[in-house]
């Protein structure tokens, strides 16, 4: 019988349940591998076993392998390939710094000879503004002051009309 109110003192009641008596097992959901990660850039300088090692690493989880394996090959990396992880790593930062350095130095390059083709084009545009000016005069130029516009010109031909 059931009551929404309590139960009278001294009144017998029993305890009873309904609905199913074996539990469902939880649904057990797909196990989901991890993708693998790009390959580090230092992959390159290890030694052949530690290489091996960060690969197996690098791809433990996408090969369904455990945690306690992995956290096991992540010791077993640490304690074998410290010293050559950390050369590995100062190599491929070597290498990078080394790469930004010849970009840099390219670039300068660059800069300077823009720039000296600028001072040379500013040079040859000065040389015939003063060749302009002495041709204009050339009728009062002593015979020295027009050898010397030759030899000038000589020059601006030599220099700038390449």
């Amino acid at each position: 019988m059931l009551s929404d109110r309590p139960c009278a003192p001294g009144a017998q009641t029993s305890l009873s349940s309904y609905g199913p008596t074996e539990r469902e097992p939880a649904p057990t959901r797909p196990m989901q591998l991890g993708s693998v990660g790009r390959a580090p850039d230092h992959l390159q300088y290890l030694s052949p076993e530690c290489a091996q090692m960060n690969d197996a690493m690098r791809t433990a989880g996408a090969r369904g392998v455990g945690h306690a394996v992995q956290r096991d090959l992540r010791d077993e990396y640490q304690r074998k390939c410290a010293d050559d992880d950390s050369e590995a790593r100062r190599q491929v930062s070597q290498d990078k710094s080394a790469a930004r350095q010849a970009r840099r130095d390219e670039r300068q390059a660059q800069a300077n000879e823009k720039a000296q083709t600028q001072r040379e084009r500013e040079q040859c545009h000065e040389m015939l503004r003063i060749l302009h000016a002495k041709r204009q005069r050339i009728g009062t130029l002593t015979t020295g002051e027009q050898a010397d516009l030759q030899r000038f010109e000589d020059n601006y031909k030599a220099r700038c009309s390449a």
